[in-house]
């Protein structure tokens, strides 16, 4: 770079101002070297954080259309993020913001402590767990039952810093599962139904249509025992 210095009056610069100007000239270079730097170093900044929020949208989009839900705990298994469908009109990271797993859970689910003591043993061990299912308390998002799989992740140190993982609803699944139990309980009861002997109140009535009722009763008694 070039530094020109100008006075309104002629002469102001004699010899000994240039020769104090010439001492000074290595400060003045790395001082303009200094601006320069400190240009490019904030344009490369500015173009960074463009390219971070630019890929955090996508993310954010990408989760939107998800089926998946996308978490993170801190240390202390609270959740500090939660990515994905919106849910009662509001993103879960506003429902859960903070709070653990478990504050959420349906009282009846807790009362699996056999389940909850498992989960809480590869917690304690920071082990990878996969498909762990829970149902969630109807007043937070609506009756619905969530799947859930999360890795540990650690500091460059080593320290402990949470848990990153996936939710999916499986509350679908379970319906039918519930649905499947129904039937196998009224066979349970029962047991002449499917054979084609007297009708039931809920066996259809019609040829093809029993017809069809008896061969499905009959396959499925087995499959959900």
């Amino acid at each position: 770079g070039v530094l020109i210095c100008r006075h309104s009056v002629a002469g102001t610069f004699d010899l000994k101002s240039k020769a104090a100007m010439q001492r000074c000239r290595p400060l003045i270079s790395q001082a303009l070297v200094n601006i320069a730097y400190r240009a490019r170093l904030q344009e490369q900044v500015d173009l960074k954080t463009l390219a971070l929020q630019a890929s955090e949208q996508r993310f954010r989009s990408f989760a939107a259309m998800a089926s998946d839900w996308f978490w993170e705990t801190d240390a202390e298994m609270r959740f500090v993020a939660y990515a994905g469908p919106d849910r009662k009109g509001r993103p879960l990271i506003d429902i859960v913001r903070g709070k653990f797993r478990e504050d959420f859970a349906a009282a009846e689910d807790l009362a699996n402590r056999a389940k909850w003591d498992a989960y809480h043993d590869l917690i304690a061990r920071r082990e990878e767990f996969r498909d762990f299912e829970y149902r969630i308390d109807a007043q937070v998002i609506g009756n619905s039952w969530f799947s859930i799989s999360g890795k540990p992740h650690f500091g460059p140190d080593g320290a402990f810093l949470g848990y990153r993982g996936t939710s999916k609803d499986i509350s679908a699944r379970k319906a039918i599962d519930a649905e499947l139990r129904s039937h196998r309980d009224h066979l349970d009861t029962h047991p002449d139904a499917g054979r084609g002997e007297p009708m039931t109140t809920t066996q259809p009535r019609g040829g093809v249509a029993r017809d069809t009722w008896n061969v499905l009763t009959r396959e499925l008694k087995p499959v959900v025992r």
